[in-house]
This record gives C-alpha cells, structure tokens and sequence, in this order.
C-alpha cells in the first residue's frame, strides 16, 4: 500500500472515530432526558395519589397541601361542611375512587388525565326535590352511600414550584365543586320549621376555648395593637341552626363589642371575633358567650400587653393547679418556719419537646432558687420546688425584735399606753417559669406569714394563669 493510501485510511479512521464519539454523547444526553422525564411523571403521579387519598379520608386540613393555593381549597371545603355538615361530605369523600391515566410534563408544567367515580351529584339532588328536602343530615349521607356512582374523565394541570409539583387551584376548584359542590345548595336538607315559642336553654357544655391569632394559631394574649382578636369555643355536642352571642367586655363591665355566630349544620365550634379598630389599653378583657335563651355559658379571660411586652406561652391551668406542702396537701399560704415550696401545675392539653427554666425569688427580687426541666415526654403535669437556701431568713427582723424584748425585759419600765396592734403585710415567695428563649410560661405568687400575726387580706395581683375547671 502507498504511503499516500495508508493516509489517506488514517484520516478516515479518525473521522470514524470523532463521529461514534459524537454519536455516543448524543445517545446519552437523550437518555439523561428520559430519565427526568420519568422522575417528573412519577412525581406528579405521587401528588395526585396524595391528593385524592386526602380526599378518601376527608382530611380537609390535608387536602390543600398538594396544591398551588392551599387556603383557597380549605375555604371552598369549609363552605361546603358549613352547609351541609361534616357527616354528608366525608361520606361523599368516600365514595370517591380515581385512577391517573396519563401524565404529559415539561419542565415546570404538567398536565394529567384523571379517571374519578363519584356518587351521582343528580341523582341525589332529584331525590331530594322529590322529598322536598331530606329529614336531617342522616338522611342526606345515608342517600349519598346508596346512590350509584358515575364515571368521568377530568384534565388537571400541575405546575412546578419550590421544589415540588403541585396541583394548579384552577383544575382543582372545578374537580371540588363536582365532587362536592351539590353540598352547598341549602335545598337539600328541608327547612326547620319556625316557631314562636322562646327558646329553650341549649345547657352548651364547653370542652375546650383557646385564643387564636388572624392565622388560627393559639396565643397566650394580645398586644395592644392587635388587629386581630378572636376566641374560639368547642362544645361537647353539635347543633343545627343555632345562632350564639358573644360580648366583648373590660374589667369594669363595659361593653366593648357584640356580635353573634351562626351555627349552621351539625356544628360544634364557635369564633367569637373581633377587629377592634383602635389601640386597647393594657389589662384584661373577657369574652363571654350566650345561647338563644339568652343564657350565659361560657366566659374566657385574655390579657392585653404593652407592645413591647412578652406575651406569655398560650396554656391553660386546670382549677387544681396551685402551691403544695412537704406533705403533698395544697395550701393557700406558707408560714415562716416552712422550708420546702412547691408549685403543682395541671395544663388543659398534653406538652411535650420543649426546655424550661424557672426561678423562686422573694419581695425584693431576690433569686432564691433557679431550675431547669426540659419537657421530652408528652405530660400535661409540671412540678417545680424549692428548698429555701441555707442561712436565709423570710423575716429577718424576727431576731432583732426578740433582742429588743429580752433588753426589755430586764430594765424597769415607764408607764406605756395600749395602741391597737396595726395588721403586717405578709412576705411572699414568686415562682417565674419561662421557656428556654424567654417566653413567659407561668407565673404564680405566695403568701409566707407569721404563725401569729395578724394580716390585712393581701391585694397582690392574682398568678398570672389561665385556669379551667
């Protein structure tokens, strides 16, 4: 072979060589592609199976969480219990079965085709024409898991954002109301006659009230800027139709604010809100509840704080919190001799996850003790103790007056007058418990007195807890 050849065949080699090289490259960038193409699909698949399994269970604090505006579907999803009730939309809920047929996405856009049984939304409301409304929501849910289902095919469309992809609120509003919207319509359940007679006392028993912020969450009180205030009240039983006043009034019984919350179908909440409108000055308020008799059931106190102040971990003390003797029997006051204090608290609802730290000081901010506990197993019971330190004396002055007596004694003496004894104001031990960042927790105050003085009645300000019976 010439050497011109042999070159010739060197660079078609070559050539050959670049091109599979190229041609490899290609090959796994395409299959790079397919890959996150799949991953997508398998996701968006995974949040529309999170989605309608939320909905079987009728998890309606859940079911908004696979989407791109989840206050929106809790809205929708609370005017639907709101008419109906709770019973007839989680039979409804059950009822529902869907299967994902196709998923088609690109980079931050999806969409997915979605086969859903549901129980005939017209069926149900020809029933309930024919019948001219159903007897109560029993009746409703009972005709609900009877009726036969239907089958139909819906699109949703799902966007990519922060990470995840989520169900656009667009798709998922239109799927709700045909799933569910036919529980809106007031038409279903008859109408409850009207009578004449004055109302009945409800006897509402209260088993639960906690103060919420503008976003639902518990607080132990409000600034005195607060837009926001509302207390909301959950009732061992449900009712029907049953419209509740609430007041807002201060220490002195002022009226602040009054208005009244409609409770519409099998409802066992009540939100007692309030915009105030203007700055509240600092101290307590009350909330207080009437049924339609117009008799009083329920009242919460909450406290209003400087804007600059702390406000205080939101719990509840139950009525048998208080302070306790060596022996384990409450008490309502210490005398001087006593060298074990103890403080017992009870709270409404179980804690737990959290570190404490707490200090027992004296009238003059003196701190006598201070303790840590961190809180890792769920108890609704806190104990905090202290033994006094040694050396130190309540009544200090105790010593000197039983010097000046003896001294007394011994010498003769002029002529005194009687004057009446005037009454001692007793000593007082303060227990202070705040979180670890500093978040005031409880606080409770003690009398200490003398075995035999006598006092005038103690006008300290009462522990600063929040009590239920």
């Amino acid at each position: 072979m010439t050497r011109s050849a042999k070159k010739i065949l060197s660079i078609g080699c070559v050539i050959l060589l670049l091109s599979g090289t190229a041609s490899s490259c290609k090959k796994r960038n395409t299959g790079s592609s397919q890959d996150a193409s799949a991953v997508a699909e398998t996701q968006i698949r995974n949040t529309l199976d999170d989605f309608f399994a939320y909905i079987k269970i009728a998890k309606t604090d859940k079911i908004g969480d696979r989407t791109d505006d989840p206050a929106r579907v809790k809205e929708y999803l609370q005017e639907v219990t709101e008419v109906s009730g709770n019973k007839p939309f989680e039979t409804a809920c059950r009822r529902v079965d869907a299967e994902v047929v196709s998923v088609t996405s690109s980079d931050k856009k999806s969409s997915a085709k979605v086969k859903i049984s549901y129980a005939d939304p017209m069926a149900i409301k020809e029933k309930a024409t024919q019948e001219g409304g159903f007897a109560d929501i029993g009746k409703l849910s009972e005709e609900i898991a009877d009726v036969s289902v239907i089958t139909d095919e819906f699109a949703m469309d799902l966007v990519y954002e922060d990470g995840a992809w989520k169900i656009k609120s667009g798709s998922t509003k239109d799927l709700l109301k045909v799933l569910f919207g036919y529980l809106t319509e007031k038409d279903l359940i008859a109408e409850v006659p009207e009578t004449t007679k004055d109302p009945e006392p409800l006897n509402i028993s209260v088993f639960d009230a906690y103060w919420v912020n503008e976003k639902g969450m518990e607080v132990g009180g409000y600034h005195c800027s607060s837009n926001d205030i509302c207390l909301y009240v959950y009732a061992w039983n449900s009712y029907t139709n049953v419209d509740i006043k609430y007041e807002y009034i201060d220490v002195s019984g002022e009226i602040l604010y009054t208005n009244s919350f409609h409770m519409k179908r099998d409802t066992d909440w009540i939100a007692c809100a309030w915009k105030p409108g203007r700055t509240l000055p600092e101290g307590d308020i009350y909330c207080r509840l009437y049924d339609p008799s117009g008799e009083e059931f329920h009242t919460s106190k909450v406290t209003i704080y400087n804007d600059a102040e702390r406000i205080p971990f939101p719990i509840t003390w139950m009525e048998d919190s208080g302070w306790f003797d060596k022996d384990g029997n409450p008490v309502e006051f210490y005398t001087k001799d006593a060298a074990l204090f103890e403080y017992r608290g009870s709270s409404l609802k179980p804690y737990q996850g959290m570190s404490l730290k707490y200090r027992f000081v004296d009238d003059e901010g003196t701190v006598l003790y201070e303790g840590k506990m961190d809180i890792e197993q769920e108890t609704e019971n806190f104990t905090f103790s202290m033994e006094l330190p040694e050396g130190y004396t309540i009544y200090p002055e105790d010593t000197a007056e039983t010097t000046k007596e003896t001294s007394a004694s011994s010498t003769e003496t002029e002529e005194t007058t009687t004057e009446p004894a005037v009454p001692e104001e007793p000593k007082h031990i303060t227990l202070i418990v705040e979180i670890e960042d500093g978040q005031p927790f409880l606080q409770s105050t003690v009398e200490v007195r003398k075995t035999d003085a006598v006092y005038t009645p103690d006008e300290t300000e009462a522990p600063s807890e929040t009590s239920a019976a």
